[in-house]
């Protein structure tokens, strides 16, 4: 099976220690092919144990299957995009694919039905995160979803108190730990309201309030003292879900 494929498969098998080990891995994908599993258990705070089980977990016999698959697909990525970007270019790029490919097929299936179940959808975000929820707010809307944004928190505060059980939020943050947002969820969890998370592949408070979760990878730009978190991989993932409402239900 395709590394991606297992890994999207059987990311919700893996508890919080598990699942910082992934985004340590996801991390330093440059450096996994060469790494012990001592220095891998001691960056990560685990024990070699611990990356076994999570090895096994994922659908691998050991820590030497995972770390020669895990390699092997870097390598085929990198392959694929080097003609076009030199080694000072961002990974945006590679973190766009490693995005898609995480997408877990059952899961997506189940936000669908949630989506297209739901009276009213409220898409709740922060900062750069309100762009992306506004562009997919308002594509649900010309299709006839109740959808709705908000470009102030206490509007959100206020809408989710309004929440009933037939209702759905859309929640995007890329740490998962975006104050306004989790203040917003925790109201509308009390109301009965169902919650999609989509956050950055971490273990995240908002991925544990919500009914359903989905990753990206996202992309860090440091330049001296600028510190720049790309949402375009929330955006695209987003979008994808929203092409695929389109796909099943119209």
């Amino acid at each position: 099976m395709d590394f991606y494929k297992m890994i999207s498969t059987n990311t919700d098998k893996l508890n919080k220690n598990e699942l910082d080990i992934l985004n340590f891995c996801m991390k330093h994908a440059d450096d996994i092919k060469s790494i012990r599993i001592n220095d891998l258990a001691e960056n990560t705070y685990t024990s070699p144990a611990s990356i076994v089980r999570f090895c096994k977990k994922l659908g691998f016999a050991g820590f030497s299957e995972f770390k020669a698959s895990f390699s092997l697909n870097i390598k085929n990525t990198e392959e694929t995009f080097n003609n076009n970007f030199n080694e000072n270019s961002p990974n945006l790029f590679k973190d766009i694919n490693k995005s898609i490919e995480l997408i877990n097929e059952d899961i997506l299936e189940e936000i669908l039905e949630l989506l297209h179940n739901a009276n009213r959808i409220e898409f709740f975000g922060e900062g750069s995160s309100r762009i992306v929820c506004s562009e997919v707010a308002k594509k649900f809307r010309t299709i006839g979803k109740t959808a709705f944004n908000y470009d102030d928190s206490s509007m959100m505060y206020i809408a989710a108190t309004s929440l009933t059980s037939n209702d759905l939020i859309f929640a995007i943050s890329v740490s998962g730990e975006t104050i306004q947002v989790l203040k917003a969820l925790n109201i509308a969890k009390s109301r009965g309201a169902k919650i999609i998370s989509l956050t950055d592949l971490s273990n995240n408070s908002q991925s544990k309030l919500a009914d359903k979760s989905i990753y990206v990878t996202s992309t860090s730009f440091v330049r001296e003292k600028y510190n720049i978190v790309s949402r375009t991989q929330a955006l695209i993932i987003a979008e994808y879900i929203f092409f695929r409402y389109l796909e099943k239900y119209l």
